[in-house]
């Protein structure tokens, strides 16, 4: 997403912008930024994965999204000082590049094209969440783990490193139904099973269910 909307603004603004923003290092494990805490910054994500989650109602804690390379975390900082929605932590070794809020609000008075930028980011936010409730209340749960089991299998080149609890978060769905589902694909030897991890092995069988 991120490169997409950059490449849209003059070579002079890209470089602006650019040049304002501060490259950061995770570890595996690590947190990126935390439920709760007020965000002063946007990242972009140049290397790596990170998972998104947040804390319930009912105090337990829902993955609400993995995110990859070009995808942005805790965009609604460029317009007001607001609370971090979820936690994110890193998956796997992460590079991120950081935008202050304060100074995207001073580039946007010099650059007003950074004001369509913005539009268009939030206008894809807002699009993505539509579709999320769209398929929570439309689709099978089956349909759901299917669907994430075949995006993450190719952000992760196979081996996605999720636990099937992860997983069932990410879908909406309980551990035993979703292990239910998983254990139906591993014996049509589309994935295999391991610890912390599911191994993604035929992504065509996936799509027969």
């Amino acid at each position: 997403m991120w490169n997409a909307l950059v490449e849209t603004l003059e070579p002079r603004v890209r470089s602006d912008l650019e040049a304002r923003m501060t490259p950061r290092s995770f570890d595996k494990g690590r947190t990126v930024v935390r439920e709760g805490d007020t965000g002063k910054s946007m990242a972009v994500i140049d290397r790596g994965h990170v998972l998104a989650e947040r804390v319930t109602l009912d105090g337990d804690i829902a993955a609400v999204a993995v995110l990859g390379p070009d995808s942005l975390v805790g965009e609604l900082a460029l317009v007001a000082d607001e609370v971090r929605g979820a936690t994110v932590r890193a998956l796997t070794p992460v590079e991120m590049r950081f935008l202050p809020g304060l100074d995207f609000a001073e580039l946007r008075r010099s650059h007003p094209a950074l004001d369509q930028m913005l539009i268009t980011l939030l206008q894809r936010r807002v699009v993505r969440l539509t579709d999320l409730v769209m398929e929570a209340r439309h689709s099978t749960l089956e349909y759901r783990v299917h669907q994430q089991l075949t995006i993450l299998g190719e952000l992760f080149d196979g081996d996605i490193p999720l636990t099937q609890a992860t997983l069932a978060s990410l879908t909406g769905g309980t551990r035993p139904t979703v292990n239910s589902i998983l254990q139906n694909l591993v014996a049509a030897g589309a994935v295999e099973l391991r610890r912390g991890h599911i191994i993604v092995k035929n992504p065509d069988a996936i799509g027969l269910f």
